[in-house]
């Protein structure tokens, strides 16, 4: 089981002391930042905010997907090395 800050996430913007803009990652459920986003650009920020929040959504998808999979019909170790390293084990 993942030990991550419980989802949902969605991205948030707040103000620096200095003035600039911040873009992070919260947890809806807990209300505490998870991460805050770098880029090249505030656009940039706010697309890897954006697939960050998703994350925890997108490992549900892919968890609830792998069930339906059978390895001999599909290679499924790229599949589950993915699932085992977001929770937290060695891919």
């Amino acid at each position: 089981m993942s030990k991550h800050t419980p989802g949902p996430w969605s991205v948030t913007t707040l103000k620096a002391t200095n003035g600039d803009t911040c873009v992070g990652v919260k947890s809806d459920e807990v209300g505490v930042v998870v991460a805050w986003c770098h880029g090249r650009s505030i656009e940039e920020e706010h697309a890897n905010a954006r697939l960050m929040a998703e994350s925890t959504k997108l490992l549900e998808a892919l968890k609830y997907a792998r069930r339906f999979l059978k390895p001999s019909e599909v290679d499924t170790v790229f599949i589950d090395a993915a699932i085992k390293k977001a929770e937290g084990g060695a891919a």
